[in-house]
């Protein structure tokens, strides 16, 4: 049997049949709606669904549901996508929506949860069922598997390290608080702190002096720490810090030995991974007499498609 996974982005939707290898047989791609309503994006989504299985030549009774996931806070229980900040959407009754579309089962979960869950049956799970999975990107969000089971907590945001407190000074956070660990180590504060720092006289070499400190991005930061940009370096190096004190903090709280960095940051990010990684020796309690492992994920770009197609797959109860 195969299911359709839908990776639902702030920029794009990803639709994809898997089969039960949690292979991708066949996949579209298309630019989510600039108007960002909700009408326009479920309209596509239904679009590139018949697309995906019109051009895999698929019949819809080979298809054994579907598997979501979506950007943001979700009611798993009921399929509903309770909020989602790149859309400033809320209660979006996801689950109903497809299944009166396509009258076979649906299942929704948080995208970061599908990542942790296709790596769980895919990825490296397979091998380990207890781990961390850290999404690092626009934002920070994370997941954690125990067991061989996805914790989800009473509401379902276990695994939210992202707005773990690290740092009580720090710079205002999205969520209304300070000094979250995504305000000092996601993406957009990476490019927020190189232009605080330019904004201070500071220079960094690498980085074309002709572009605008606005045009700054987190990979324009790596790619000058890549090319020996002693100012860039240090600012990676900081942001690790950040980083390894929030996934000690996991290590030392669950007993995991291992941790899946994924996200856009941490694409061709070697630098910032072995920071990371050598940091960790600093905050994780008998670091010495664990056996901890930074990994990438196995299954890369594709794991959030793939989990949402293992949301179906796997599933004990349809």
């Amino acid at each position: 049997m195969l299911s359709i996974g839908i990776d639902l982005g702030g920029t794009k939707i990803l639709i994809g049949l898997i089969n039960d290898d949690g292979k991708i047989i066949h996949s579209l791609k298309k630019r989510t709606p600039a108007s960002k309503r909700i009408d326009d994006i479920m309209n596509l989504t239904f679009e590139t669904i018949d697309s995906a299985i019109a051009d895999a030549g698929v019949d819809m009774k080979e298809i054994s549901g579907i598997g979501v996931a979506a950007p943001g806070i979700v009611d798993e229980k009921n399929g509903v996508l309770l909020y989602a900040p790149n859309w400033n959407l809320r209660n979006i009754p996801v689950k109903r929506l497809l299944k009166d579309k396509f009258s076979i089962p649906v299942k929704v979960a948080n995208d970061v949860n599908a990542a942790a869950i296709g790596e769980l049956h895919f990825g490296h799970g397979k091998n380990e069922n207890s781990f961390f999975w850290i999404t690092i990107s626009t934002g920070i969000g994370g997941a954690l598997v125990v067991n061989g089971n996805l914790l989800l907590g009473n509401r379902g945001l276990a695994g939210e390290i992202g707005h773990m407190i690290i740092d009580d000074n720090g710079p205002d956070c999205t969520c209304g608080r300070k000094g979250c660990l995504e305000a000092l180590a996601s993406g957009t504060a990476i490019a927020n702190l190189a232009r605080k720092r330019i904004s201070e006289g500071r220079k960094f070499l690498k980085i074309n002096s002709e572009i605008k400190p606005e045009e700054i991005t987190a990979e324009t930061v790596v790619r000058a720490a890549s090319n020996n940009d002693k100012e860039a370096f240090s600012l990676l190096k900081e942001v690790s810090g950040h980083i390894s004190k929030a996934l000690s903090y996991v290590v030392n709280l669950a007993d995991i030995d291992l941790l899946v960095i994924g996200g856009g940051v941490m694409v061709n990010n070697e630098i910032l991974f072995k920071l990371i990684e050598e940091n960790l020796k600093h905050y994780v309690y008998e670091y010495q007499h664990r056996n901890i492992r930074l990994v990438s994920p196995q299954l890369g770009y594709n794991s959030s498609l793939i989990g949402a197609g293992a949301l179906i797959l796997k599933s004990k109860s349809l």
